[in-house]
Protein backbone atom coordinates (compact mmCIF):
# COMPACT_ATOMS: atom_id res chain seq x y z
CA UNK A 1 0.00 0.00 0.00
CA UNK A 2 2.97 2.29 0.78
CA UNK A 3 4.41 1.75 -2.42
CA UNK A 4 1.38 2.07 -4.53
CA UNK A 5 0.77 5.64 -2.70
CA UNK A 6 4.54 6.76 -3.39
CA UNK A 7 3.95 6.13 -6.55
CA UNK A 8 0.98 8.18 -7.19
CA UNK A 9 2.74 10.64 -5.45
CA UNK A 10 5.38 10.92 -8.05
CA UNK A 11 3.12 10.84 -10.51
CA UNK A 12 1.05 13.77 -9.55
CA UNK A 13 4.36 15.48 -8.89
CA UNK A 14 5.20 15.10 -12.90
CA UNK A 15 2.34 16.29 -13.83
CA UNK A 16 2.21 19.48 -12.05
CA UNK A 17 6.30 19.76 -12.99
CA UNK A 18 4.87 19.19 -16.64
CA UNK A 19 1.85 21.97 -16.38
CA UNK A 20 3.62 24.63 -13.60
CA UNK A 21 7.23 24.78 -15.14
CA UNK A 22 6.27 25.08 -18.51
CA UNK A 23 3.86 27.93 -18.39
CA UNK A 24 6.48 30.39 -18.12
CA UNK A 25 6.13 29.65 -22.39
CA UNK A 26 2.82 31.34 -23.02
CA UNK A 27 2.99 29.35 -26.59
CA UNK A 28 3.42 25.96 -24.59
CA UNK A 29 1.20 26.67 -21.78
CA UNK A 30 -2.34 24.93 -23.10
CA UNK A 31 0.16 22.24 -24.45
CA UNK A 32 1.48 21.61 -20.94
CA UNK A 33 -1.75 22.39 -19.06
CA UNK A 34 -2.95 19.10 -21.47
CA UNK A 35 0.04 17.19 -21.20
CA UNK A 36 -0.42 17.27 -17.24
CA UNK A 37 -4.01 16.72 -17.21
CA UNK A 38 -3.39 14.01 -18.74
CA UNK A 39 -0.58 12.66 -16.56
CA UNK A 40 -3.11 13.01 -13.63
CA UNK A 41 -5.92 11.58 -15.16
CA UNK A 42 -3.23 8.33 -15.71
CA UNK A 43 -2.07 8.46 -12.54
CA UNK A 44 -5.44 8.46 -10.53
CA UNK A 45 -6.59 5.58 -12.67
CA UNK A 46 -3.49 3.84 -11.79
CA UNK A 47 -3.90 4.75 -8.10
CA UNK A 48 -7.68 3.77 -8.57
CA UNK A 49 -6.49 0.01 -9.32
CA UNK A 50 -3.31 -0.40 -7.70
CA UNK A 51 -4.55 1.31 -4.30
CA UNK A 52 -6.03 -1.57 -1.74
CA UNK A 53 -9.14 -1.29 0.29
CA UNK A 54 -8.57 -0.73 4.53
CA UNK A 55 -10.74 -4.33 4.05
CA UNK A 56 -7.48 -6.00 1.96
CA UNK A 57 -4.96 -4.54 3.75
CA UNK A 58 -6.08 -5.74 7.04
CA UNK A 59 -6.64 -9.49 5.47
CA UNK A 60 -3.37 -9.30 4.39
CA UNK A 61 -1.63 -7.99 7.24
CA UNK A 62 -3.68 -10.69 8.74
CA UNK A 63 -2.15 -13.79 6.66
CA UNK A 64 1.15 -12.25 8.33
CA UNK A 65 0.26 -14.00 11.66
CA UNK A 66 -0.37 -17.46 13.33
CA UNK A 67 -3.43 -18.33 15.06
CA UNK A 68 -2.66 -21.38 17.08
CA UNK A 69 -3.74 -23.50 20.16
CA UNK A 70 -1.03 -24.58 22.85
CA UNK A 71 -1.32 -27.12 25.00
CA UNK A 72 -2.35 -25.21 27.36
CA UNK A 73 -5.66 -25.01 25.35
CA UNK A 74 -4.47 -21.01 24.77
CA UNK A 75 -4.96 -19.62 21.71
CA UNK A 76 -2.34 -17.86 20.44
CA UNK A 77 -0.96 -15.42 17.62
CA UNK A 78 2.26 -14.21 16.65
CA UNK A 79 3.84 -13.07 13.79
CA UNK A 80 4.31 -15.43 10.84
CA UNK A 81 8.08 -16.58 10.18
CA UNK A 82 9.30 -14.91 14.02
CA UNK A 83 12.60 -13.47 13.36
CA UNK A 84 13.56 -13.53 17.41
CA UNK A 85 12.42 -17.06 19.30
CA UNK A 86 13.15 -17.84 23.21
CA UNK A 87 13.11 -21.20 24.55
CA UNK A 88 12.83 -20.69 28.33
CA UNK A 89 11.37 -23.62 30.75
CA UNK A 90 10.57 -26.42 28.16
CA UNK A 91 14.45 -27.53 28.10
CA UNK A 92 14.53 -30.49 25.83
CA UNK A 93 12.59 -28.53 22.91
CA UNK A 94 16.26 -26.99 22.24
CA UNK A 95 17.61 -30.03 20.70
CA UNK A 96 14.27 -30.61 19.46
CA UNK A 97 14.03 -27.14 17.28
CA UNK A 98 17.69 -27.15 16.04
CA UNK A 99 17.02 -30.88 14.56
CA UNK A 100 13.40 -29.80 12.96
CA UNK A 101 15.06 -26.66 11.12
CA UNK A 102 18.42 -27.99 10.81
CA UNK A 103 20.09 -25.29 12.92
CA UNK A 104 19.40 -22.31 15.63
CA UNK A 105 17.95 -20.29 12.58
CA UNK A 106 15.96 -17.20 14.54
CA UNK A 107 16.63 -18.78 18.14
CA UNK A 108 18.08 -15.82 20.69
CA UNK A 109 17.67 -17.17 23.67
CA UNK A 110 17.82 -20.65 25.88
CA UNK A 111 17.62 -21.74 29.52
CA UNK A 112 20.41 -21.67 31.36
CA UNK A 113 20.07 -25.97 31.94
CA UNK A 114 19.61 -26.47 28.36
CA UNK A 115 23.03 -24.91 27.24
CA UNK A 116 24.73 -26.84 30.10
CA UNK A 117 23.76 -29.90 28.03
CA UNK A 118 24.43 -28.44 24.77
CA UNK A 119 27.69 -27.89 25.96
CA UNK A 120 29.00 -31.45 26.45
CA UNK A 121 26.81 -32.52 23.99
CA UNK A 122 26.72 -33.91 20.01
CA UNK A 123 24.19 -30.68 19.31
CA UNK A 124 27.18 -28.20 20.17
CA UNK A 125 29.49 -30.36 17.50
CA UNK A 126 26.66 -30.55 14.83
CA UNK A 127 25.06 -26.97 15.54
CA UNK A 128 28.68 -24.95 17.39
CA UNK A 129 26.46 -21.66 16.77
CA UNK A 130 23.71 -22.80 19.90
CA UNK A 131 27.03 -22.12 22.07
CA UNK A 132 26.26 -18.15 21.31
CA UNK A 133 22.63 -18.07 22.36
CA UNK A 134 21.76 -15.98 25.45
CA UNK A 135 21.00 -18.50 28.58
CA UNK A 136 21.34 -16.43 31.51
CA UNK A 137 17.91 -14.93 32.25
CA UNK A 138 17.39 -18.63 33.87
CA UNK A 139 20.58 -19.15 35.64
CA UNK A 140 19.66 -20.94 39.08
CA UNK A 141 16.97 -23.17 37.62
CA UNK A 142 14.25 -20.33 37.28
CA UNK A 143 13.42 -17.83 34.42
CA UNK A 144 13.72 -14.53 35.13
CA UNK A 145 10.68 -12.91 33.05
CA UNK A 146 12.00 -9.40 33.11
CA UNK A 147 15.52 -10.90 31.47
CA UNK A 148 13.80 -12.49 28.92
CA UNK A 149 11.88 -9.80 27.63
CA UNK A 150 15.32 -7.85 27.08
CA UNK A 151 15.71 -10.19 24.22
CA UNK A 152 12.95 -8.73 22.58
CA UNK A 153 11.15 -12.56 21.23
CA UNK A 154 8.60 -12.21 18.53
CA UNK A 155 7.20 -15.07 20.41
CA UNK A 156 8.07 -17.74 23.38
CA UNK A 157 8.78 -21.26 23.51
CA UNK A 158 8.11 -22.04 27.14
CA UNK A 159 6.31 -25.83 29.79
CA UNK A 160 2.39 -25.63 29.83
CA UNK A 161 2.72 -26.67 33.61
CA UNK A 162 4.37 -23.31 34.20
CA UNK A 163 1.56 -21.43 33.94
CA UNK A 164 2.36 -18.44 36.17
CA UNK A 165 5.78 -17.95 33.82
CA UNK A 166 2.74 -18.29 30.60
CA UNK A 167 0.68 -15.78 32.05
CA UNK A 168 3.28 -13.05 32.32
CA UNK A 169 4.33 -13.36 29.25
CA UNK A 170 0.48 -12.45 28.10
CA UNK A 171 0.17 -9.76 30.70
CA UNK A 172 3.09 -8.34 29.02
CA UNK A 173 2.01 -8.88 25.59
CA UNK A 174 4.71 -11.41 24.47
CA UNK A 175 3.23 -14.26 22.12
CA UNK A 176 4.48 -17.42 24.22
CA UNK A 177 3.48 -21.25 22.70
CA UNK A 178 2.94 -23.85 25.59
CA UNK A 179 4.60 -27.07 24.99
CA UNK A 180 3.39 -29.95 27.25
CA UNK A 181 5.23 -32.67 29.04
CA UNK A 182 2.83 -34.55 30.11
CA UNK A 183 -0.01 -34.16 27.49
CA UNK A 184 0.48 -37.61 27.14
CA UNK A 185 1.82 -39.19 30.26
CA UNK A 186 5.34 -40.41 30.74
CA UNK A 187 5.37 -41.48 26.64
CA UNK A 188 8.70 -40.04 25.45
CA UNK A 189 7.49 -40.83 21.76
CA UNK A 190 4.55 -39.18 21.77
CA UNK A 191 5.71 -36.23 23.73
CA UNK A 192 8.29 -35.36 21.14
CA UNK A 193 5.42 -35.99 18.05
CA UNK A 194 3.42 -33.68 20.02
CA UNK A 195 5.71 -31.24 19.92
CA UNK A 196 6.37 -32.16 16.23
CA UNK A 197 3.14 -31.49 15.19
CA UNK A 198 3.05 -27.60 17.17
CA UNK A 199 6.23 -26.91 15.03
CA UNK A 200 4.50 -27.96 11.80
CA UNK A 201 1.62 -25.13 12.60
CA UNK A 202 4.40 -22.71 13.14
CA UNK A 203 6.68 -23.37 10.72
CA UNK A 204 5.07 -25.65 8.06
CA UNK A 205 7.20 -28.91 8.24
CA UNK A 206 10.89 -29.83 9.23
CA UNK A 207 12.82 -32.58 6.92
CA UNK A 208 15.10 -32.99 10.05
CA UNK A 209 12.58 -34.86 11.66
CA UNK A 210 11.36 -36.79 9.39
CA UNK A 211 10.99 -40.46 10.38
CA UNK A 212 12.02 -40.44 13.91
CA UNK A 213 8.04 -40.41 15.63
CA UNK A 214 7.72 -43.31 12.71
CA UNK A 215 11.01 -45.22 13.95
CA UNK A 216 10.51 -44.93 17.63
CA UNK A 217 6.96 -46.54 17.24
CA UNK A 218 8.76 -49.26 15.84
CA UNK A 219 11.30 -49.54 18.80
CA UNK A 220 8.52 -49.72 20.80
CA UNK A 221 6.40 -52.60 19.29
CA UNK A 222 9.78 -54.42 18.99
CA UNK A 223 9.79 -54.12 22.79
CA UNK A 224 6.72 -55.47 23.40
CA UNK A 225 7.09 -58.26 21.32
CA UNK A 226 10.11 -59.20 23.25
CA UNK A 227 8.99 -58.68 26.84
CA UNK A 228 5.36 -59.66 26.33
CA UNK A 229 5.73 -63.05 27.92
CA UNK A 230 7.69 -62.06 31.05
CA UNK A 231 6.16 -62.69 34.05
CA UNK A 232 6.05 -60.30 36.79
CA UNK A 233 9.19 -62.00 38.83
CA UNK A 234 11.56 -61.95 35.69
CA UNK A 235 10.79 -58.17 35.92
CA UNK A 236 13.64 -56.29 37.46
CA UNK A 237 12.66 -54.14 40.15
CA UNK A 238 14.59 -50.76 38.92
CA UNK A 239 14.44 -47.22 39.83
CA UNK A 240 15.56 -43.59 38.37
CA UNK A 241 17.06 -41.01 40.67
CA UNK A 242 16.51 -37.69 39.12
CA UNK A 243 18.04 -35.43 40.54
CA UNK A 244 19.54 -34.36 44.60
CA UNK A 245 17.35 -31.77 46.94
CA UNK A 246 17.65 -31.02 49.80
CA UNK A 247 20.55 -32.90 50.63
CA UNK A 248 18.12 -35.71 49.55
CA UNK A 249 18.33 -38.03 46.01
CA UNK A 250 14.95 -37.16 44.03
CA UNK A 251 13.78 -40.63 42.31
CA UNK A 252 11.21 -40.56 39.41
CA UNK A 253 7.68 -41.42 40.29
CA UNK A 254 5.07 -43.27 38.12
CA UNK A 255 3.77 -40.05 36.40
CA UNK A 256 6.55 -38.87 34.31
CA UNK A 257 9.53 -40.20 32.01
CA UNK A 258 10.97 -43.07 34.42
CA UNK A 259 7.68 -45.11 34.11
CA UNK A 260 7.72 -45.02 30.56
CA UNK A 261 11.44 -46.31 30.19
CA UNK A 262 11.38 -48.97 32.84
CA UNK A 263 8.01 -50.34 32.01
CA UNK A 264 8.39 -50.44 28.21
CA UNK A 265 12.02 -52.19 28.64
CA UNK A 266 10.40 -54.97 30.70
CA UNK A 267 11.39 -53.71 34.62
CA UNK A 268 9.06 -52.40 37.46
CA UNK A 269 9.58 -48.91 38.68
CA UNK A 270 9.70 -49.36 42.54
CA UNK A 271 8.89 -45.38 43.16
CA UNK A 272 5.90 -45.78 40.73
CA UNK A 273 3.55 -44.72 43.62
CA UNK A 274 5.09 -41.19 44.03
CA UNK A 275 3.95 -38.49 42.25
CA UNK A 276 6.46 -36.29 39.73
CA UNK A 277 10.53 -36.58 41.40
CA UNK A 278 10.43 -36.90 45.14
CA UNK A 279 13.25 -36.72 47.98
CA UNK A 280 13.63 -39.84 49.20
CA UNK A 281 15.93 -41.56 52.03
CA UNK A 282 17.84 -44.42 52.63
CA UNK A 283 15.23 -46.66 54.77
CA UNK A 284 13.06 -46.17 51.63
CA UNK A 285 15.54 -47.33 49.22
CA UNK A 286 16.15 -50.29 51.48
CA UNK A 287 12.63 -50.89 51.94
CA UNK A 288 12.56 -51.09 47.92
CA UNK A 289 15.80 -52.51 47.10
CA UNK A 290 15.64 -52.03 43.15
CA UNK A 291 17.64 -54.72 41.49
CA UNK A 292 18.75 -52.05 39.11
CA UNK A 293 19.75 -48.38 39.39
CA UNK A 294 19.28 -45.44 36.63
CA UNK A 295 20.63 -42.29 37.08
CA UNK A 296 18.86 -39.18 34.72
CA UNK A 297 21.36 -36.61 33.52
CA UNK A 298 19.72 -34.04 35.55
CA UNK A 299 21.33 -35.67 38.51
CA UNK A 300 25.28 -34.98 39.09
CA UNK A 301 25.88 -38.59 40.51
CA UNK A 302 27.63 -41.65 38.64
CA UNK A 303 27.90 -44.80 38.91
CA UNK A 304 30.93 -44.92 41.01
CA UNK A 305 29.61 -42.67 43.15
CA UNK A 306 27.07 -45.38 44.56
CA UNK A 307 30.15 -48.48 44.13
CA UNK A 308 32.25 -46.20 46.41
CA UNK A 309 29.37 -45.21 49.02
CA UNK A 310 30.14 -41.59 48.12
CA UNK A 311 27.01 -40.11 48.64
CA UNK A 312 26.84 -38.32 51.90
CA UNK A 313 23.78 -39.15 53.69
CA UNK A 314 23.55 -42.64 52.20
CA UNK A 315 24.91 -46.52 52.84
CA UNK A 316 24.94 -48.24 49.86
CA UNK A 317 26.47 -51.43 50.73
CA UNK A 318 23.34 -53.14 51.22
CA UNK A 319 20.70 -52.56 48.14
CA UNK A 320 21.28 -55.28 45.45
CA UNK A 321 22.15 -53.21 42.65
CA UNK A 322 25.38 -51.80 44.15
CA UNK A 323 26.24 -55.31 44.97
CA UNK A 324 25.88 -56.78 41.55
CA UNK A 325 27.36 -53.14 39.71
CA UNK A 326 24.31 -52.81 37.60
CA UNK A 327 24.07 -48.69 38.13
CA UNK A 328 23.93 -47.12 34.96
CA UNK A 329 24.29 -43.37 34.20
CA UNK A 330 21.85 -42.49 31.40
CA UNK A 331 23.87 -40.93 28.34
CA UNK A 332 23.63 -37.72 26.75
CA UNK A 333 23.27 -37.69 22.69
CA UNK A 334 21.87 -34.64 20.52
CA UNK A 335 20.21 -34.16 24.21
CA UNK A 336 19.76 -36.06 27.62
CA UNK A 337 18.52 -38.88 26.89
CA UNK A 338 15.72 -39.32 29.56
CA UNK A 339 13.28 -36.77 28.53
CA UNK A 340 11.77 -36.26 25.26
CA UNK A 341 14.42 -35.40 22.31
CA UNK A 342 15.44 -37.14 18.91
CA UNK A 343 17.26 -39.78 20.57
CA UNK A 344 14.19 -40.80 22.63
CA UNK A 345 13.93 -44.15 20.81
CA UNK A 346 17.94 -44.79 21.06
CA UNK A 347 17.13 -44.01 24.86
CA UNK A 348 14.53 -47.09 25.29
CA UNK A 349 16.45 -49.71 23.85
CA UNK A 350 19.51 -48.82 25.96
CA UNK A 351 17.49 -48.51 29.12
CA UNK A 352 16.01 -52.84 27.44
CA UNK A 353 19.49 -53.75 26.83
CA UNK A 354 20.54 -52.78 30.94
CA UNK A 355 17.07 -54.57 32.52
CA UNK A 356 17.24 -58.00 30.36
CA UNK A 357 20.40 -58.12 28.82
CA UNK A 358 19.81 -61.45 27.50
CA UNK A 359 16.56 -60.68 25.79
CA UNK A 360 18.23 -58.00 23.63
CA UNK A 361 22.11 -59.90 23.23
CA UNK A 362 21.86 -59.88 19.13
CA UNK A 363 21.07 -55.67 19.26
CA UNK A 364 24.87 -54.18 18.57
CA UNK A 365 23.73 -50.89 20.79
CA UNK A 366 27.19 -48.91 19.54
CA UNK A 367 25.89 -49.78 15.86
CA UNK A 368 22.06 -48.65 16.18
CA UNK A 369 23.53 -45.22 17.63
CA UNK A 370 25.76 -44.65 14.76
CA UNK A 371 23.41 -46.05 12.38
CA UNK A 372 20.87 -43.63 13.99
CA UNK A 373 22.99 -40.25 13.76
CA UNK A 374 23.86 -40.73 10.35
CA UNK A 375 20.43 -41.57 8.96
CA UNK A 376 18.61 -38.40 11.16
CA UNK A 377 21.61 -36.29 11.74
CA UNK A 378 23.87 -36.88 8.71
CA UNK A 379 26.58 -37.01 11.47
CA UNK A 380 29.07 -39.79 11.33
CA UNK A 381 30.09 -40.50 14.74
CA UNK A 382 33.41 -42.23 15.85
CA UNK A 383 34.52 -45.11 18.77
CA UNK A 384 35.26 -42.40 20.61
CA UNK A 385 32.22 -40.19 20.00
CA UNK A 386 30.23 -43.02 21.68
CA UNK A 387 32.38 -43.02 24.48
CA UNK A 388 31.60 -39.20 25.36
CA UNK A 389 27.77 -39.91 24.73
CA UNK A 390 27.86 -43.09 27.29
CA UNK A 391 29.41 -41.65 29.89
CA UNK A 392 28.72 -38.07 30.45
CA UNK A 393 30.40 -35.56 32.94
CA UNK A 394 28.74 -34.44 35.68
CA UNK A 395 29.31 -30.94 34.65
CA UNK A 396 26.44 -32.03 32.04
CA UNK A 397 23.87 -31.62 35.24
CA UNK A 398 24.64 -28.63 36.15
CA UNK A 399 21.92 -25.34 36.04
Amino acid sequence: MKHTLKKWLSLIFAATLASGVLTGCASTSTESASIGGQILEEAQEESENEMITLEEAQEASESEMITLVDDRGIEVTFPKNPQRIVITSILPLTSVYCLYRGGTDNLVGIAAAAMSAAEHSYLAKIYPEILDLEYKFSEGGEVNVEEVLKLEPDVIFYRANEEAEGDMYINAGIPAVAFSTSKFGSDTIATFAGWIELLDQIFGGGDQTQGIVEYGYEILDMLHERTADLTEEERPKAIVFSGYSGNQLTAAGGNIFAEFYLTEGGGVNVASELSGSQAVNMEQIYEWNPDVIFINNFCPYVPEDFYNNAIEGYDWSNVSAVQNQQVYKYPLGMYRWYPPAGDAPLSLVWVAKQLHPELFEDIDMDQMVKDYYQEYYGYALTDEDLAEIYNPPREAANY
